[in-house]
């Protein structure tokens, strides 16, 4: 940022040097931005404040740790740069990787599947997750305001973004609330969903052939006979869950950004130790070999079939999906940390991590089906047909009875879903709530009190989902926010790579922060990712289109159906979406995309608005006549007498020209520079 001095701030490193927030764009200030310091008022703030040029000099000297309550309040940052990764990691390192990845292979040939994820998050996942980060480092802004910086025009995507954060935390905290659940029956002295309990003395054949999928469909949600079918309306024991789940996550925000970062050092750690343990124990049982080698052998004929576009829009959703790119956090949180850090590092650190536990994930559950391969005799068509989150309370909780000490596994497994889930929770809310706190009258509003807002009006939305059809509404909309992420993620490279310029932004970017992009990273961006992107959502939406949307309906074994239906051998019914629930898919995918066109118009409309007010008030100018004052020099008719003195600015209201010599540094200290040419901020 330039200031009216004729300094300007090169990054968050001056604000670590020269009083907190510094002189610096990053701090959000408007022009003019001061800086804060101990028992001294804020300058130039943004929020209208004015001090003396004394405060303003006191500001530039005070030490690099003092943070008042206003700092505390209305721009909470990470203390350190440890704090900032682990932030990052627990806020993208979701549940997805677990419960995500192993269902999305199962309907696709792995082998293919893996070569394909491995290639894709190299070259689509990880570009991306860099671009968002070197974005977060030379704004200094969230989402939401690093794009109304670039143009005005690409606010859109930044609200976009904020709107597909809000739709993930309605239904994605059902994994926590379901695992929570499993996690307190694993003090029970038996696993409920290793025993069957006989109904008036009948004991259920569907529950003999299976009781882990029996216990989760019938007891658990006890689902509904369709997606339409609301009953039952609620649940005791998931409402408790819900209730516990977003109070945990309340209380984790509570004392602001950092404690949540503090936090994150354990629920990071802990599930990343957990299941090399549970997969190394999966290992010693019988057939699990068998499976591993199901889950790396390729099938070439894959490639050659129809639904191979489906497979390469399930692999992007799924890579995606699981990086954190286009719902803000990635932004959001590289603006709140001091240190410009290194993008490339992160970039892949966040990349392969997210790679370790999809791969994870996919072994244990290829482990397990090996094992009920050889056991029982079963393909694993007929053994795990159901879609989504509910593959990890059937095939993951039905193997725990077979390890040593099966409480143990069961608590330990539930422990860490709980652990990654609630980081999700915690990195999504912060960047609705960080990215509202820069926009307008937001500002004025506490860290503490807006996410709460946030909370309240997420956890309201997603209330529906624990009645009898929520499984249903989560798979479905956790497809329809695959395909959006994509489309925003296509929008958000094109316009940053072509419109906006992937050079312009690396030349800012050494400006501000001294780094350089490589041309790698620009090839990826520029002439890869928008092009791949583009080819795999129209193939994959149009084979989708043609097979007809559908969801897999549960009906029950063979033996006995559920609720008056046919069972069959696979436990699901193949059902076609309606007209109804069509529209809904389209109008939330229209919805989530509707700012980008809409903000492009408005401000295009804005922008010819006020050129033609422009040349009015020039053609008015010139037609007006004009006379001659004591001088003889011409000059319009005003209303003001002519020797009325200017009025003076605020700048000159809030300082004499002697106090803002006093203010200003002899030389320029380290990180500043002359505004030799370099964009001005407003």
């Amino acid at each position: 940022m330039a200031s009216e001095d004729g300094w300007l701030t090169l990054g968050s490193t001056n604000e670590a040097q020269y009083g907190g927030t510094g002189v610096s764009e990053a701090s959000g200030g408007r022009r003019g931005a001061g800086t804060s310091s101990r028992g001294g008022s804020r300058v130039g703030s943004g929020l209208g404040g004015a001090a003396t040029g004394s405060n303003f000099s006191q500001g530039l000297t005070s030490d690099a740790g003092t943070e008042n309550t206003y700092e505390r309040q209305f721009k909470p940052s990470f203390a350190n740069y440890s704090q900032y990764i682990f932030s990052v990691l627990a806020a993208v390192i979701s549940a997805k990787e677990i419960w995500r990845f192993p269902y999305t292979i199962l309907g696709h040939d792995s082998g293919v599947f893996i070569l394909i994820y491995i290639i894709f998050t190299l070259s689509i996942g990880i570009p991306i997750i860099y671009l968002e980060i070197i974005i977060g480092a030379r704004f200094k802004l969230g989402a939401l305001k690093a794009f109304w910086r670039m143009d005005a025009r690409a606010s859109g995507i930044g609200v976009s973004h904020l709107l597909l954060s809000f739709l993930l935390l309605i239904y994605q905290p059902m994994i926590m609330v379901w695992a929570l659940y499993y996690m307190w029956m694993s003090f029970s002295w038996t696993l409920p969903w290793n025993t069957c309990v006989p109904v008036g003395n009948i004991l259920s054949e569907c529950c003999i052939e299976d009781s882990s999928t029996y216990h989760w469909f019938q007891n658990v949600l006890n689902v509904s006979t369709g997606m339409l079918d609301t009953k039952p309306t609620h649940q005791t024991h998931l409402v408790i869950c819900y209730m516990v789940t977003w109070l945990l996550t309340f209380l984790c925000l509570l004392r602001g950004l950092r404690i949540g970062a503090y936090i994150s050092y354990f629920t990071v750690t802990i599930p990343l130790i957990i299941l090399p343990v549970l997969l190394f124990g999966v290992l010693t049982l019988d057939g699990a070999l068998t499976g591993l080698q199901a889950f790396m052998t390729p099938n070439p004929e894959s490639v050659f079939k129809v639904s191979f576009p489906i497979l390469l829009l399930d692999t992007v959703g799924q890579i995606l999906n699981t990086c954190g790119v286009t719902i803000g956090i990635l932004m959001t949180f590289k603006a709140r940390s001091k240190n410009v850090g290194y993008p490339t590092f992160e970039a892949l650190l966040i990349g392969f991590c997210n790679m370790l536990m999809s791969l994870l994930s996919g072994l244990i559950l290829y482990a397990i089906i090996g094992h009920h391969m050889v056991t029982k005799r079963r393909p694993k068509e007929e053994m795990f047909a159901s879609r989504g989150a509910s593959i990890v309370f059937t095939a993951f909780a039905d193997i725990f009875s077979h390890l040593y000490l099966p409480n143990l596994w069961s608590f330990l497994f539930y422990l860490s879903l709980v652990m990654i889930t609630l980081d999700s929770m915690y990195g999504q809310v912060n960047a609705i709530a960080l990215c509202l706190m820069e926009v307008g009258g937001f500002a004025y509003i506490p860290y503490t009190t807006l996410v709460m807002i946030v909370i309240l009006l997420s956890a309201l939305s997603g209330l529906p989902f624990v009645m009898g059809n929520g499984v249903y509404m989560f798979e479905e909309l956790d497809g329809t926010g695959s395909v959006i992420i994509a489309v925003l993620a296509m929008i958000e490279v094109t316009y940053v790579s072509w419109m906006y310029g992937i050079d312009r932004l690396d030349e800012e970017l050494q400006r501000r922060t001294g780094l350089k992009m490589n041309d790698v990273w620009k090839f990826f961006l520029k002439w890869f990712i928008p092009f791949i992107l583009f080819a795999i959502l129209i193939s994959g939406l149009t084979v989708s289109v043609i097979e007809l949307p559908h969801y897999m309906r549960y009906v029950g074994c063979k033996q006995e159906g559920y609720k008056g239906m046919k069972g069959s051998k696979t436990w699901f019914k193949k059902t076609n979406l309606g007209v109804g629930e069509i529209l809904i898919k389209t109008a939330s995918i229209i919805l989530m995309v509707l700012p980008v066109p809409f903000f492009i118009w408005y401000f295009w409309h804005a922008q010819a608005a006020r050129d033609d007010m422009m040349e009015s008030r020039a053609a008015s100018r010139a037609s007006r006549p004009t006379s001659r004052n004591s001088t003889g020099v011409s000059r319009p008719p005003s209303s003001r007498p002519p020797n009325l003195p200017r009025p003076p600015s605020t700048r000159e209201r809030a300082f004499s020209d002697s106090e803002l010599e006093r203010a200003r540094p002899a030389t320029a200290p380290p990180g500043l520079r002359r505004n030799d040419g370099y964009e001005r901020f407003e």
